[in-house]
């Protein structure tokens, strides 16, 4: 598989927050990002309600969606990346 690399814009606060969020999950931003996009591919909308009450739509909710729907178990990956 080629890879490409893509650069876009965030705001500085929001990449280290997103950073610790995914640390604490066991994953680097770009593997989070990945999952994200890879959820998207493969269902073919975005992996979660968009809803102008944010209540549900937290990161770590977000997060976990996209795991599941990847057929991903977070706790695997955790212990493959610490080997």
């Amino acid at each position: 598989m080629a890879t490409v690399d893509y650069t876009f814009e965030i705001d500085e606060a929001d990449k280290r927050t997103a950073e610790q969020i995914f640390k604490a999950l066991g994953l680097t931003l770009s593997e989070g990002l990945m999952i994200y996009l890879k959820t998207v591919i493969r269902k073919r909308k975005v992996p979660f309600m968009l809803s102008l009450d944010d209540s549900d739509v937290t990161a770590a909710n977000v997060l976990r969606e996209c795991l599941a729907g990847c057929g991903l178990d977070l706790e695997k990956m955790r212990e493959e990346r610490n080997k």
